[in-house]
């Protein structure tokens, strides 16, 4: 056998245990009896080996581990799966018939030529391309040919922060120019630099030549000057498609307003499709609804959308077709903002969709975790004191850089060196954003660049070192394929040993760090040496040099560079939203801001890491850690709402109310108080809230306080309702929720920002249980086959295995998920399930839920889920660095909470709930020291 790092799953060796294991759950075998392959024990399995390797010749090197190790690969990927069916793509429309459009796959095709650029240009596999024709094939068809005034066609895409949205952009482009639209405007942030940066890579990607479709690139929009409306040429049958980015700035969009009223004929002619790049920034209405009032750049986009001129008079003439569609990762803004009742408003009434992450993604569930999903370990924590001594750099006073950011610089040299080993050749980058605040990216950059300089090679080559032998241990081969199983390259790169890379740090750490250069014929030139990039809206800036651009810009292919470019970018707004940092592997980043809309769209960590999958690193502080797990749940629910409200039909003009009912908008802001101005009344809505114990207080006291009132409990239960026994679970059915509530008020847990909070649970409950919107509980005692026996009184219970992470504080266990998937269907019988709903049963997704406890009737009660957890458990996965064996000093008890979707016309709710803790009342940014 191949052991630990070095074994390969996509070893052709291993394919025909691969699809014998897979066979046997086909044939709905259990996980218990596929571990010793339908044999008795360890010995039967040797024994079954043996004789396959005799009668269907399976390669003589496969043994017992081999088989253990893929069991238990295949079992977390189905598990996974589970729980990732929520980041399915999903679609909600109005519900009017659009003529059915198909995918534009001739080779005179634009989709077709541009599909050939995404394989080889960017290595996108076939399945993540064909994923993507099949989410814009269904855009597309929600695209209007024809519209009046007063009625164009909204949409808004909801896809991940960095995971290529740029690429489903151009898809839709060129399949709506295959099918004729042939005006495209392209909103593009408030930067220009991100706007070239939008305008190059679409000048890169929309295909030239090769089909019969013409691209026109039209720049910076102005009815006086440069190509003009009159000119353009969009008869019927002529193939020519023009484009425009356009920064949304309040002049630019006029004069673009002014453009577009320049030609009355022309304009009847133009299929517009206007895409919205991250939208919920600033073309959101901030100015005060209440008094009837539009931002400017907000009332400048609605007087193309709504076909006005300038002055905000209807024009004498329309669009042929106006399709207005904001693309974001964050949509917040966008269903809080207006409501679709308002006149002339943004609000995606037509069509909302999702955008299914890639498998190659590395987004927020895989460097935070989520539910059963442990992240992969990547990030490092920044200590308090640390944080002061930045604070300082930032105001002026010192200019010595604490330990962890030297730790960060050191883990970007590293890389450096690991990928020029390799002969990696496309740019390399660490990310430093400490403050928004211009002054202080200056002075971070000194910092930087002068402790490079000043420190002796001897002492960077030591420290390098240091690192290098923490950060390797942090994770394997084998730690990936674990926490990531659904990854889908086979051969990851290992991390070399360090004496294989030390002559590359020799050259890196031999010159000091530089700027981009600029030459006598002013094109940027590039060297071997680290080059420090400032990137921000200030044009005084820290130059190491006369001739330097200090702005990142990256080299393109006519650079011709034979190794991989470096470059430290420190900055503020620029990296917060829309620049894509080529070969991020190294992040430093301690900025705390109350919204989750901003805070999500500065992780610009996120994305893809082919071919060095095993070096990002990100260092933060431990509540910024707290946030992003919180935005990690909240981007689940959010996809899960969606696809709760497909299935049930329900119109994007409704969507707004599921997001706007969130019971953690306690924790942080979901978006700025001027964007969310709709949301006006207070009321919670708990439907589909699910909540699980994932800390617990060490203390025996504690501990066996747990252990007693769980008990008192069972008791009670025992006394009054029957008992069902399933597997190792027990099962008591309409508890009465004031029992319940008594249960897990005197339950003691770790204070926590993400807890649910019981006593407005509570409140909420009481009020729809009295309108007879929901009913008594459903409690079980969930336990496995193979766990320990437990006495509560009379009763006997199993415990279940859940190892603790190993940076568990002192006092504190920390197990990151407390339910298993398939517990939350365990209360249901599958004889009440009807014969159309049975697949949703046997093959459960946890993105169902709703679906099959409607059918079997307990749309209304809610679910309790108490576990015992073996004090003694151990990680299940031997050589997984993250886990630990839990070392509690008895069982703990755990629970899990689920509420119902309840019935699809009641109203629970109205709208959001905005409570915020008096500390995180700021607007915009909060100093990390006082928080």
């Amino acid at each position: 056998m191949i052991k630990g790092e070095t074994m390969i799953y996509t070893d052709e060796k291993y394919e025909v245990v691969t699809t014998h294991i897979k066979n046997l759950r086909r044939n709905n075998k259990s996980w218990d009896e596929i571990k010793y392959a339908l044999q008795t024990n360890e010995e039967g399995l040797i024994g079954f080996l043996n004789r396959k390797k005799m009668v269907d010749f399976w390669d003589d090197s496969i043994d017992k581990d081999d088989w253990y190790q893929i069991v238990e690969r295949i079992k977390k990927i189905e598990e996974r799966s589970v729980t990732n069916a929520i980041f399915e793509s999903t679609v909600l429309d109005n519900g009017e018939l659009i003529k059915e459009k198909y995918a534009p796959n001739q080779r005179t095709n634009a989709w077709f030529h541009y599909k050939k650029n995404l394989t080889h240009e960017y290595g996108f596999s076939d399945q993540v391309i064909e994923e993507m024709e099949r989410t814009t094939t269904r855009i597309l068809n929600r695209l209007k040919e024809k519209t009046e005034p007063e009625k164009p066609n909204k949409g808004l895409i909801i896809g991940n922060v960095q995971s290529g949205k740029t690429a489903n952009i151009v898809a839709l482009m060129t399949m709506a120019a295959d099918w004729g639209w042939n005006f495209f405007i392209i909103l593009s942030g408030t930067i220009d630099n991100l706007r070239i940066q939008t305008k190059d890579r679409l000048r890169k990607d929309l295909p030239k030549g090769e089909a019969t479709i013409e691209w026109s690139l039209l720049d910076q929009l102005d009815p006086r000057k440069g190509n003009q409306l009159q000119d353009l040429n969009l008869e019927p049958r002529d193939r020519s498609r023009y484009y425009t980015v356009v920064l949304k700035n309040p002049s630019r969009l006029k004069k673009l307003v002014k453009w577009l009223n320049s030609d009355q004929n022309k304009r009847k002619q133009l299929k517009v499709l206007i895409i919205d790049d991250e939208a919920d920034q600033a073309g959101i209405n901030t100015a005060s609804i209440t008094k009837n009032e539009l931002s400017v750049i907000n009332k400048s986009i609605k007087q193309i959308v709504y076909s006005k001129n300038h002055l905000g008079n209807k024009s004498k003439t329309n669009y042929q077709a106006m399709n207005y569609i904001g693309y974001t990762a964050t949509p917040y803004a966008n269903v809080l903002n207006e409501s679709p009742d308002d006149d002339e408003n943004l609000f995606p009434e037509d069509f909302v969709a999702t955008l299914k992450p890639s498998n190659e993604y590395f987004g927020p569930q895989q460097f935070f975790g989520y539910e059963d999903i442990d992240p992969l370990n990547f990030v490092n924590t920044i200590p308090p004191e640390d944080i002061k001594t930045v604070s300082l750099i930032h105001k002026g006073e010192s200019d010595l850089l604490p330990q962890s950011l030297k730790d960060a610089i050191a883990w970007f040299y590293i890389c450096v060196a690991i990928m020029r080993y390799k002969g990696y050749k496309k740019p390399l980058s660490m990310l430093i954003h400490t403050s928004q605040k211009v002054d202080t990216h200056k002075r971070i950059s000194k910092a930087v660049e002068k402790y490079i300089r000043k420190s002796s090679k001897e002492d960077l080559m030591q420290s390098f070192k240091n690192v290098f032998d923490i950060q390797k241990q942090r994770i394997s081969i084998s730690d990936f394929n674990e926490l990531f199983p659904e990854y889908p390259v086979g051969n990851i790169n290992p991390i070399p040993k360090f004496e294989e890379i030390k002559n590359e740090i020799d050259i890196l750490i031999s010159d000091e760090m530089t700027n981009i250069t600029i030459n006598e014929e002013g094109e940027l030139k590039y060297s071997k040496r680290v080059h420090l990039c400032i990137d921000n809206s200030s044009k005084e800036t820290f130059k190491l040099d006369e001739n330097a651009h200090v702005r990142l810009k990256y080299p393109n292919k006519d650079d011709e560079l034979d190794y991989a470019s470096a470059f430290i970018v420190v900055g503020g707004a620029t990296l917060s939203r829309g620049l894509t940092i080529e070969g991020l592997v190294s992040s430093y980043f301690f900025r705390t801001v109350t919204q989750a809309d901003t805070l999500m769209q500065m992780a610009r960590w996120f994305g893809y890491r082919r071919g060095y999958e095993l070096l990002p690193r990100v260092w933060m502080s431990k509540i910024t850690q707290e946030r992003f797990k919180f935005l990690s749940e909240l981007d689940a629910e959010l996809r899960g709402t969606m696809h709760t409200m497909e299935v049930n039909n329900i119109r994007p003009s409704k969507f707004g109310i599921k997001v706007k009912n969130s019971p953690k908008t306690a924790f942080m802001r979901i978006t700025a108080k001027n964007k969310m101005q709709s949301a006006l009344t207070i009321d919670v809505d708990y439907t589909g809230t699910q909540y699980q114990t994932t800390n617990f207080i060490n203390d025996i006291e504690v501990i066996n306080n747990n252990l007693s009132v769980t008990e008192k409990l069972i008791t009670y239960m025992n006394h009054n309702h029957r008992v069902e026994l399933k597997s190792n679970s027990s099962i008591w059915r309409n508890v009465d929720y004031k029992e319940v509530f008594n249960y897990l008020e005197v339950l003691q847990v770790p204070e926590n920002k993400l807890s649910v909070d019981l006593r407005e649970l509570k409140e909420w409950y009481q009020e729809k249980y009295d309108e007879n919107l929901i009913s008594n509980w459903n409690v079980v005692f969930a336990g496995v086959k193979d766990g320990n026996e437990h006495q509560f009184g009379t009763h006997k219970v199993y415990t279940v295995n859940r190892s603790k992470f190993k940076d568990s504080e002192d006092g504190l266990i920390r197990i990151g998920a407390l339910r298993a998937p398939n517990d939350l269907i365990i209360d249901i019988n599958k004889n009440d399930i009807p014969d159309e709903s049975l697949d949703y049963y046997d093959n459960f997704k946890i993105k169902n839920i709703h679906i099959l406890r409607s059918v079997a009737g307990l749309n209304r009660n809610p679910l309790l889920i108490i576990y015992l957890i073996d004090k003694d458990s151990e990680p299940q996965v031997s050589n997984n660095k993250n886990r630990v064996k839990l070392d509690a000093k008895n069982h703990l008890v755990g629970t899990f909470i689920y509420i119902p979707t309840g019935d699809q016309e009641a109203i629970y709710s109205s709208n959001l709930r905005v409570r915020l803790d008096k500390e995180y009342e700021e607007e915009e940014e909060v100093d990390e020291i006082t928080s």
